[in-house]
């Protein structure tokens, strides 16, 4: 229709008053329109709003001279108009009016009203849209110059993940300075033009500053020179936040940015800055955006514990990929975990939500995801430790699957037996495979590639007679029935939608894994227990003379599809690949020598051992060392979420015994008769 029917003249006169106003207003977004300007530089501005008051004054005498009536039911939203009208006759001629985006007046009929609104939400017969495409930029900020941050980069890897699962094309960037930082938004504005979501994640460092006596918000990047003297000289390396809104916000059907910043910077909370968190968010409309900090306004981020991820992190990994969730009870989900993870001194917020209509449903399941997102910059040199390769790691091919083992007794074992025998004493317990008696070389030579100080160096072991190990890890789906007996303590254990069954059980307390090794023993009256350091390394190794060969890995060089690690680092030259990123069933992979499956790799392993950063390297009988530190015990094997170097046999590493972890699982041994 057009723009000047008699219906409502006045609004001629209108609009052209509403694009006089526009045309004078002050910016509403301050200084965050001029890009770098915002970090404080000459010339920025306040943030301010408001129309100019003539036109305020114009528009109020117009309003006046219409009849209220009249003024009500034609300046209307098109979802304001097909709301209040829920059956439309698409007949109707041009019945209302409502503000265009450039400050002008646009007539409606029905018909346009009800597409423009998406009204078949609204209609009985309607059914919900497809789903449109979906796009995630992460950006992960740790390798600052002088405040570095031990999580971002996993948690990168576990937010791409959980958004992969669900459709996402994603897109991850790490250690950006400013540069690469506008960059990578401005190229994701670009690629989520068009898309159904976009969604943007930010984990690093980021406080509120003072920009001409305005506080604003910034995100850090690697640019930043955390030993300035003065705000300004901070501000430099950081992006405005709201510029960051700017440039992202608006290409998409609805977009999604969480902000996992504010983590303090102890360089500078004597000047009040890296503890006090970010200032409120400036109330400039964002239409489509959904914006969650993850602690409140005025309040600080943890980091977590290094290589486990964040709070927020996690919770996010173990939320977003559950089928035909509302983006704000996913929020609520991710709030409620983090709270309870750090006793409330933690609480993320939902610090601007103006959804579309419609809003936002995580799909999950089905399908597969869209192709990905063309990558938004050349990659990084091929000995960077983010340069990523873009074909994924493949699983670790299981051998022919082993043959139903009966249940019953052992077999009479000998002194000299060679090993290799399976068997399993309940419907529920594990395989245990019997191991060999032997001498092997543990511990770790000074040259090798990734030795840290607390390893010991070589020495000898000597078991004098056959144990039995677990063949794999102890499973969710054994951990569930000690759990389903009362047996295991009350906590369910958390398997961050990894899936439960075959995959290692993780999360599990040491002390948990006591509770688990007793249930055992209840169930069929023998004396199983967990391993210790010796005798772990022993069978990891694979080896009962000391005629083998040593090395760090018992199947010679590393690759992806030998072990389940982080495979977007190397160790010496071993092949990069994109990380699966969570564990895999624990019969795959090959077994090693004395048919033990994912000793290296999948899941850290809880010992019997005490923790002893200075391990003595005396020959040793296999027996654990109770002396030390027994707040904490050993862990070995490395994991899902570690670099290669930590699946050497001869890496060590603790955790308190009352703390679990999503890298740590256990398995079972067992003395056998004389």
């Amino acid at each position: 229709m057009s723009a000047t029917s008699p219906k409502i003249p006045a609004l001629k006169f209108i609009r052209e008053v509403a694009r006089w106003t526009w045309a004078f207003r002050p910016d509403p977004r301050g200084a965050s329109r001029r890009g770098r300007e915002a970090r404080g530089l000459p010339g920025a501005g306040r943030l301010s709003g408001g129309r100019h008051p003539a036109g305020r004054l114009a528009l109020i005498a117009l309003a006046l001279g219409l009849s209220g009536p009249a003024a009500a039911h034609e300046l209307r939203t098109p979802t304001e108009y097909v709301t209040a009208n829920p059956a439309p006759s698409s007949a109707d001629g041009p019945t209302f009016g409502s503000w265009s985006g450039g400050g002008s007046v646009k007539l409606w009929n029905v018909a346009d009203a009800i597409s423009a609104a998406g009204a078949s939400s609204f209609l009985p017969s309607a059914s919900p849209p497809a789903p449109g495409r979906l796009v995630a930029l992460v950006i992960a900020n740790g390798a600052y110059p002088d405040a570095r941050l031990a999580n971002p980069s996993i948690d990168a890897g576990l937010v791409a993940e959980s958004l992969k699962r669900i459709g996402f094309a994603v897109t991850v960037k790490t250690d950006l300075d400013l540069d690469g930082f506008e960059q990578a938004i401005t190229d994701f504005a670009e690629a989520s033009k068009g898309a159904d979501v976009a969604l943007f994640y930010f984990a690093g460092h980021g406080f509120s500053l003072a920009a001409d006596g305005v506080q604003q918000n910034f995100l850090m990047t690697t640019s930043a020179n955390f030993q300035a003297k003065t705000e300004i000289g901070l501000r430099v390396g950081g992006e405005p936040l709201d510029h960051v809104e700017e440039t992202i916000i608006g290409h998409a059907r609805a977009t999604l940015m969480f902000i996992d910043a504010c983590r303090n910077v102890p360089a500078l909370a004597h000047r009040g800055i890296g503890s006090r968190g970010f200032a409120p968010l400036n109330q400039s409309s964002f239409a489509g955006a959904y914006v969650v900090l993850s602690t409140r306004q005025g309040m600080t981020a943890e980091d977590g514990e290094a290589g486990q991820g964040s709070p927020f992190a996690r919770a996010f990994a173990s939320t977003m990929p559950t089928p035909g969730l509302r983006i704000e009870d996913a929020s609520a989900m991710i709030r409620d975990k983090v709270s309870s993870e750090t006793s409330t001194q933690q609480v993320p917020d939902v610090v601007r939500s103006d959804l579309p209509v419609g809003g936002v449903v995580l799909m999950g399941g089905g399908g597969s995801p869209p192709p990905a997102v063309a990558a938004l910059e050349a990659p990084p040199p091929a000995d960077s430790p983010s340069a990523v390769p873009q074909t994924p790691a493949p699983v670790p091919a299981a051998e022919p699957p082993a043959a139903a083992v009966s249940v019953g007794p052992p077999p009479k074992i000998a002194a000299n037996d060679a090993g290799g025998e399976v068997f399993k004493e309940c419907d529920e317990c594990p395989d245990m495979v019997v191991v060999p008696a032997g001498k092997s070389m543990l511990g770790s030579p000074p040259g090798e590639s990734g030795r840290q100080t607390f390893e010991s160096a070589p020495h000898l072991v000597e078991i004098a007679k056959p144990f039995a190990v677990g063949r794999y890890a102890v499973t969710f789906a054994q951990w569930d029935a000690c759990y389903a007996e009362g047996a295991c303590g009350h906590r369910r254990l958390g398997d961050l939608d990894f899936g439960r069954g075959k995959r290692p059980a993780i999360f599990v307390t040491w002390a948990e894994a006591q509770l688990y090794v007793q249930w055992l023993e209840r169930q069929t009256g023998q004396p199983y227990r967990l391993l210790s350091e010796a005798e772990w390394e022993y069978a990891a190794r694979g080896c009962r003379n000391l005629k083998c060969a040593y090395a760090p890995f018992w199947f010679g060089a590393i690759k992806p599809e030998l072990a389940v690690y982080d495979s977007r680092r190397s160790y010496d030259g071993s092949p990069k690949a994109d990380p699966r990123l969570k564990t895999e069933p624990v019969d795959s992979g090959p077994a090693n020598p004395f048919g033990l499956y994912n000793m290296l790799g999948n899941v850290r392993q809880w010992t019997q051992d005490c923790w002893n950063p200075a391990p003595s390297a005396v020959a040793s009988n296999g027996a654990p060392v109770l002396s030390g530190d027994c707040s904490a015990r050993a862990t070995r094997g490395g994991s899902w979420a570690d670099e290669p170097s930590k699946l050497r046999a001869a890496s060590r590493d603790y955790e308190s015994v009352d703390e679990g972890s999503e890298r740590i699982g256990f398995r079972v041994a067992r003395d056998l008769g004389p």
